[in-house]
């Protein structure tokens, strides 16, 4: 990806490994520059310092430190691995990041056999120390201090001139797919499943005509493999079981033999997943010797091919370092104080523990750019005199020797070449060689996740917090850290599990470049508190939305025309519960732009209508500091209102229920019950009802005060959500609450802004006492007066006959315990004066006509809306 970015920057065709990393490092200095710029634009403010980077030079030295502690206690050790390689990336790419398709992408089909004889070591005089077994097999190397040494009969494909000895047998023989002829000039080894593991374990394959011999190693079925319930596949089978019906229909007699293939497919299938041969490659070209016994077919049946991010991988074996990431996630499940922790959702907890992923973790990176591994390659001469030096090498009388022994590689430690060639010097093995510092050659760069996995680390040391400390008071390095589920592996587990171990062996302070002179007694300390998991945001094709794909850019038009709020929002909506995907809609845009023009009208609207004054000489006249005092007040009103009294407790419920879910995480649910409060019932119910009670003064005064003080703590359970829009909208209206204070009162209320003083509601209390009224008699009440008022909106628009003379408007309640609140009956009465109609309430089990009752007119009567709490009937008066 970044190649291609940089030959197009540059508009050249090549560009070297040094003008790489010269763009790579630009490209992500205007990365920092454009999100400081975005943030600055929405008046959040950022110490550029405090931007770190998992490139800083103290994240270099954690990492350089992190990998020393576990090479020299033999967790980082060296082996020939089977690993997927893209040649068009020039990297080894991860398995989990691989995807199988069962049809090759490219418009060429072919596909070649190889008939391959199986042999026992018995039968070829292979030595014991040549590597076979397993594809986790352990290293083969020999580790004294910062010398790592490893012989160089690793090169496991051997050259047999003299077969007339061998039995070949015909029972015993493999087929092995190749896309091409050339292919087999660089194959290495043969990787396998099957169920029958006796039968190729320890084995080789033999092809006659090349006379060369391969190993036989063993793998897990998911590592070359496509899963068998994978969703590719059962489309197939869906599809395919569709086909058949089809056919069915038009023709009995193609039915019986459609479903016979069908299930000679599967069992074909099934029986090819019995034992399943991968071709392994070398990334080095080998002869090019005419080749028999090849088979050509015209499709893929063998197995899936793999690819990432459509670049097609193979299988090659290759010399890595990796971690023993099975002893050091054995250390970390072991502990039963790692379990105090919380994973979002639930399900999830199991694969840090029960379901871990103990596979080797593979360092090498085949990129020009990163952390490199600090370790350094000696290459010795090949015309050294190998008697002389392999008896020094084991011990004998060869300290004379001026040279090492080239039958063996060397590895050496080393953050640079002099540090490397220290090491070198002050080793026994290399006492009186000649070594040569030119011939120290770099290796691979290391894992982006093994630098992520300490960037918590990295973080809090550069902010100079003692992490020492920070562990014995929490018991836990973050509060939360929140990320998506595709990298709960790779990222998540594996920091957890590096962490306890440098912690279980106070390591921390030898990796962090503030010397704290503290150490831990216990080991009971864990990274995070709580690990909340997200689901992966798709694009219409069902493909994950990454900044490495070409979907990205589809979004860009979105980024440019909408502000930040409104895309945190729509992601806020976008949500689903329990890490559901989610597939990125216009809709959910539409739905937040509308939602933010509310939040403005609503503004507007208090702006206009609403006096600050009064607001403030009702705040102090009646000491309406608390949500408490505020709900006696309205309650014990002369003339209390249930409109007043339900917004109130509902906007109450609405913070209370919101924070609840924002504590546990769950800002799909927060946002959600936040915009249906406003949207139904704050926008919607309370603004009208305002507006039609404010020829009573006295009402409109407890009106004013409701809608500036709830309008206020919305704001302030939004800003996390958006905060930009809410900060300017508190500016404008709450700054206004000082403008009639005395000076006194002023310099006891000081105002601030969300940005600077935010403590989220600290100190309030939401939950209020048994209401007179529930949230049931406020919901109904809210849709009768909806209902009214907007009867009365349509009936002043109408250019005939006001509705609502000589007629009467008959409310029938299906909830009698309803009629007996006093608060919604009173004032459910009182509609005929507020609405200037002929309102009347009944219970729906006394439903009755008027005096005048007769035959036409319960015809005339009109059912004009009905509902499950009630139904209203126009009924003309008589």
């Amino acid at each position: 990806m970044f190649w291609k970015l940089f030959l197009k920057r540059k508009n050249v065709d090549y560009i070297s490994e040094s003008d790489y990393i010269i763009e790579m490092k630009r490209w992500q200095n205007e990365i920092k520059e454009d999100i400081l710029r975005r943030l600055q634009s929405i008046n959040i403010v950022i110490n550029e310092n405090e931007f770190y980077n998992t490139m800083d030079e103290n994240m270099k030295n954690i990492v350089s430190k992190t990998f020393y502690i576990l090479y020299k206690n033999k967790l980082i050790l060296n082996k020939m691995y089977p690993v997927y390689y893209c040649s068009d990336l020039k990297t080894i790419i991860p398995r989990q990041d691989i995807e199988f398709c069962e049809n090759t992408k490219e418009h060429n089909d072919k596909k070649y056999l190889i008939k391959l004889y199986l042999l026992n070591k018995e039968d070829i005089n292979i030595e014991p120390d040549e590597a076979t077994g397993e594809a986790t097999g352990e290293a083969i190397g020999i580790q004294l201090e910062n010398i790592y040494i490893i012989p160089k009969t690793r090169n496991i494909v051997k050259h047999l001139e003299n077969d007339q000895k061998l039995k070949l047998n015909e029972d015993n023989v493999i087929y092995l797919e190749l896309d091409n002829k050339n292919d087999i000039h660089n194959l290495t080894a043969i990787l396998f499943y099957s169920i029958n593991k006796d039968k190729f374990e320890n084995k080789y394959a033999y092809i006659p005509s090349y006379k060369k011999i391969f190993p036989m190693i063993y793998s897990k079925k998911s590592y070359i493999s496509p899963s068998e319930d994978s969703a590719s596949q059962n489309g197939q089978e869906k599809g395919g079981e569709q086909l058949e019906k089809k056919v069915g229909e038009k023709d009995g007699k193609n039915v019986e033999k459609k479903v016979e293939k069908n299930v000679e497919k599967k069992v074909e299938k099934k029986e090819r997943n019995k034992n399943i041969f991968v071709p392994v490659f070398s990334l080095e070209r080998g002869d090019t010797k005419h080749v028999e016994n090849f088979q050509y077919v015209e499709k893929n049946e063998m197995s899936g091919c793999a690819y990432y991010k459509g670049h097609k991988c193979k299988l090659v074996l290759s010399e890595h370092w990796y971690i023993n990431y099975k002893k050091l996630s054995k250390i970390f499940c072991e502990n039963n104080f790692n379990k105090n922790f919380v994973v979002l959702p639930r399900k999830y907890r199991t694969y840090f523990f029960e379901n871990i992923i103990n596979n080797d973790w593979i360092l090498n990176r085949q990129i020009p750019y990163g952390h490199k591994i600090p370790i350094y390659k000696y290459e010795c001469n090949e015309d050294s005199d190998k008697k002389n030096v392999i008896t020094n090498k084991l011990g004998g009388n060869g300290d004379d020797d001026d040279v090492c022994d080239p039958n063996f590689e060397y590895y050496v430690y080393g953050n640079d070449v002099k540090e490397a060639y220290n090491n070198m010097i002050q080793s026994p093995i290399f006492k009186n060689k000649i070594i040569k510092i030119e011939k120290l050659k770099k290796t691979d760069v290391l894992d982006s996740w093994l630098s992520s996995a300490l960037y918590f680390i990295h973080c809090l040391d550069q902010s100079k917090i003692d992490i020492y400390k920070l562990l014995m008071e929490k018991k836990y390095l973050v509060d939360l850290i929140c990320t998506g589920k595709d990298i709960l592996h790779s990222w998540i587990v594996k920091s957890f599990v590096l962490f306890y171990y440098l912690v279980k062996n106070n390591n921390i302070k030898d990796i962090l470049s503030n010397k704290f002179k503290n150490s831990f007694k216990e080991n009971d300390y864990n990274l995070a508190k709580i690990i909340k998991f997200h689901g992966l945001l798709k694009d219409n094709v069902g493909k994950k939305i990454s900044k490495t794909d070409k979907n990205v850019k589809y979004y860009d038009k979105y980024l440019k025309k909408l502000n930040v709020d409104t895309i945190r929002l729509s992601f806020c909506f976008m949500q689903k519960e329990d890490t559901e995907d989610v597939i990125f809609s216009e809709n959910y845009i539409k739905k937040s732009e509308k939602f933010l023009r509310k939040l403005w009208n609503i503004a507007n609207f208090i702006k206009i209508n609403c006096s600050y004054n009064l607001y403030n000489k009702i705040k102090i006249k009646f000491k309406l500091n608390t949500n408490e005092q505020i709900y006696n007040f309205l309650e014990k009103l002369n003339f209390p209102k249930i409109g007043h009294i339900g917004i109130y407790t509902s906007y109450c419920d609405t913070i209370y229920m919101s924070i609840n879910k924002l504590k546990a995480y769950d800002t799909f649910q927060a946002i959600n019950i936040i915009h249906n409060f406003i949207m139904i019932f704050f926008s919607k119910f309370y603004i009208n009802y305002y507006l039609f009670n404010s020829t009573n003064e006295y009402m409109k005064q407890i009106g004013n005060f409701l809608l500036i003080y709830i309008f206020k703590g919305l704001l302030k359970i939004l800003y996390p959500f958006i905060p930009h829009i809410t900060e300017i909208l508190y500016l404008q209206i709450y700054r206004k609450e000082n403008i009639e204070f005395s000076k006194k009162q002023i310099n006891e209320n000081v105002f601030h802004p969300l940005s600077s003083n935010y403590n989220f509601f600290e100190n309030e209390n939401f939950l209020l006492k048994k209401s007179v009224v529930n949230s049931t008699d406020f919901d109904v009440f809210t849709k009768l007066f909806n209902y009214f008022c907007n009867l009365k909106k349509i009936s002043k628009k109408m250019s005939k006959k006001n509705i609502s003379e000589k007629n009467n408007f008959h409310i029938y309640i299906k909830n009698n315990n309803l009629l007996e609140n006093s608060y919604f009956y009173k004032e459910v009465l009182f509609f005929h004066k507020l609405f200037d109609m002929n309102i009347f309430l009944y219970s729906s089990k006394k439903r009755v006509l008027p005096k005048n009752n007769n035959q036409d007119g319960k015809e005339k009567q009109t059912l004009l809306y009905t509902s499950k709490d009630f139904d209203i009937l126009l009924v003309p008066e008589l």
